[in-house]
This record gives structure tokens, sequence and C-alpha cells, in this order.
């Protein structure tokens, strides 16, 4: 969960890390989605090979590639068409790779008319269901000055019972030294196929002010193949609601 203003080129790279598969396994997925804010429409695919096959069986559908400790490539292609501004493409390619069994780096780069984002990270597993990660985005901007984010996170998936469990992704984030943001969310699986969740994220801006945003979100696997995820993040001067379908083989 971040500011929205601030997320939407970002916001696409989240095509990276859906999950999972064919029978109980599978090694690539496509995703489509669209978001929409106020006068902004955002048409988005993206398309993630993992190195492995990936298991179903190990919790959450949608925290497959987490939980498998996956290492994967892809690509993702977003449409922009604004009110404010003319239509835009952005295009991403990312990926993730298991140094060994404990740790891990990842890296992304984006483009569009505007910006070219770079990042580079990389993180631990503290437990099997558990990690701690450290992102950094460099942007540098055709008309302005280049600037920078930095993104310290720790992800947990707990097993409540046998088929209950519950996902929670906290952040704290760093942009350039003028705004940072302390974000929270956790989605509560009532079985490994569907999940209900919220979210909340604390703005701070140097020159204007802070502000907080909240995030309802639900998502189901209708099979092993197909699934669905939807997204409302109200803030205090934009609300963003986004849709997507993942499908795995």
């Amino acid at each position: 969960l971040t500011l929205i203003s601030s997320s939407i080129l970002l916001s696409l790279t989240s095509l990276s890390i859906s999950t999972l598969a064919q029978a109980n396994t599978f090694q690539q997925e496509a995703e489509i989605g669209y978001m929409h804010e106020d006068n902004i429409n955002i048409l988005m695919a993206g398309f993630t090979h993992h190195f492995e096959q990936q298991s179903v069986n190990k919790g959450p559908w949608a925290e497959a590639a987490f939980l498998n400790k996956s290492s994967f490539i892809g690509g993702a292609l977003s449409y922009l068409d604004s009110d404010y501004a003319s239509s835009d493409t952005a295009y991403t390619v990312f990926g993730q790779g298991m140094l060994n069994e404990t740790y891990f780096l990842n890296g992304l780069y984006t483009t569009n008319d505007y910006v070219n984002v770079f990042g580079i990270g990389g993180g631990a597993y503290l437990t099997a269901n558990s990690a701690i990660y450290l992102n950094y985005n460099n942007y540098d901007a055709d008309h302005d000055d280049s600037s920078y984010d930095v993104t310290l996170g720790y992800k947990l998936v707990a097993n409540l019972s046998n088929n209950n469990f519950i996902s929670f992704n906290a952040e704290i984030s760093d942009d350039d030294g003028e705004f940072n943001s302390y974000s929270a969310n956790a989605d509560y699986y009532f079985s490994p196929k569907t999940y209900l969740g919220l979210g909340v994220a604390y703005n701070d801006y140097d020159e204007y002010g802070s502000h907080t945003d909240f995030e309802l979100s639900a998502g189901h696997f209708f099979n092993n193949q197909v699934g669905i995820d939807l997204s409302y993040v109200n803030g205090d001067d934009d609300n963003l609601t986004t849709v997507s379908a993942v499908f795995r083989f």
C-alpha cells in the first residue's frame, strides 16, 4: 500500500508477484488488470516465468511464489489514458533470484515518455514463511531532477489452522528525504483460495503535510488456473480502484 499519487507508475510492477497453477503446480503466470483514479484509466498486462515449478500446497495460493522462494523473470506493459495529459505507455522488466535458501536479490526497470526507473533490492528469509527486505528505486525524469526512494519491509505468512492463514506486510519508505510513508496491510484467508485484506498508509510530506490512505482488498481463485483480485484505496484527495485477473499454467 502506497500513496496513490506516487504509486501509479510502479503499481504495474505488482503484476510481477501474484500466484499459482496447473494441477497443483505452475511455472508461468499471466495477468491483466485495470486501474481507475478519478480521470485516469490504466490498462495493464504482465507475464512471469518461474525457473522452477511452483507448488500451491504450502499455504495461500496467492502467496505461492513467496512460500516457494521462487526465482523468476518477467515483464509488464501499462497504458495510461488521462484527462490531464496525453496518453502514455510504460514498459517494465523485473526479476528475482535466490542466492541460496536464505538470501535473494531483485531488480526492475521501467520506462515511459517522462521517466526511467531503475530498482534494485534484496532480502533474507528469517523463517520458511517470513522475510525482511530492502529496495532502492532511482527515478530519472526527462524534465526534472532525478530522485530516489528506499523501502524497508517485513513479510509474514502465518498458518492459523489447517485452512486459515494470515499474510502481514509492513513497510517504511523514504522518498529523497522529502516524503516518508509508513504502511501495513493484512490479508485473512478463509481458505487457501480466498482472502479479504485491509491496509493503511500514513504519508508525511515535508512541504504538503500528512494524510492517511486506507485500502480494502479481496481475492479468490476459481480453480488452479484462474484467479481474481479487487482493491479499493480511499485517500484524502483521490480514490483508486483496481481489478485484475491471473492465469497460471
